[in-house]
């Protein structure tokens, strides 16, 4: 599985999650801190693979926990915290107008250094089917969540999820040291999707 260089994604649903959110938006320093400590790393990775942009990735970021500030006091954030603030995210760095190519080098700043060459991939795949393998494979989101996050039918998260593997074996080929799985069918991405992992 591909794996950043950060901690795991928390995948919180408890009530302490919701107390915390809804203290962020009371205006709680320690809460928004606690907050921003959980969960603003992989974050930052999601944003960064979205947009191309260290920078647009920051700005992101940084508005994405202030729209929860705003949001969590007229309701909890649901069903978890990482799922509203991913999808957040998603929706603020969505096709920016201008983004620039996703430069490796600075790839390499969020993807372990034994996974280089499918990053290189990786920045090349189109926007939905890189985000699918991002959610999934990289931050090890569950495939309903990450559906979630996209906005779309569990169907057709699996469908990007296809297309990005088929994308990235057509991109890569021998430069991978342990090929992508061979995606062909709907079936086998459900397979991937519910757990399966990327064996490189």
């Amino acid at each position: 599985m591909i794996a950043p260089d950060a901690q795991p994604l928390p995948t919180h649903t408890d009530a302490n999650q919701q107390r915390l959110a809804r203290a962020c938006a009371s205006g709680d320093p320690a809460a928004l801190t606690a907050v921003v400590r959980a969960h603003g790393r992989w974050l930052l990775t999601l944003a960064f693979w979205l947009s191309g942009s260290r920078d647009v990735a920051e700005g992101a970021v940084t508005e994405t926990f202030a729209a929860g500030a705003r949001a969590w006091g007229r309701a909890d954030p649901a069903p978890t915290l990482a799922v509203w603030l991913a999808r957040t995210c998603y929706d603020l760095t969505a096709r920016p107008p201008s983004a620039p190519s996703l430069r490796p080098a600075e790839a390499s700043v969020f993807i372990d250094a034994r996974h280089r060459t499918v990053a290189t991939g990786l920045a090349d795949l189109p926007f939905e089917p890189r985000a699918a393998i991002v959610l999934r494979c990289v931050l090890g989101f569950g495939a309903d969540d990450a559906a979630r996050v996209m906005n779309v039918p569990r169907a057709g998260f699996e469908r990007y999820l296809l297309q990005g593997f088929g994308q990235l074996r057509e991109r890569l080929g021998e430069q991978l040291v342990e090929p992508v799985p061979r995606v062909r069918s709907v079936g086998r991405a459900r397979a991937l999707a519910r757990g399966d992992t990327l064996p490189i």
